[in-house]
């Protein structure tokens, strides 16, 4: 059986990837308040770019809840 090679990570998404192993699953902005704390839009973009090339590495798994996308690893 061939084994399957691990999309590389960043350090930046490996921080992200720890907090969802903490605490399951987050939305973009519960992400961005636990990964800096002073805010920001710039902040939010940065996660929600983070998050995306970690969904497309297949990395991460997100869902539709309400208004928000909800991330889990």
């Amino acid at each position: 059986m061939k084994k399957r090679a691990q999309p590389a990570v960043t350090g930046a998404e490996l921080n992200v990837l720890e907090q969802l192993w903490k605490g399951g699953e987050a939305t973009i902005g519960e992400l961005r308040d636990s990964l800096y704390p002073a805010g920001g839009n710039s902040k939010f973009a940065t996660v929600q770019k983070l998050l995306a090339r970690l969904v497309e590495k297949g990395l991460v798994q997100r869902r539709k809840h309400a208004a928000n996308w909800v991330f889990r690893p």
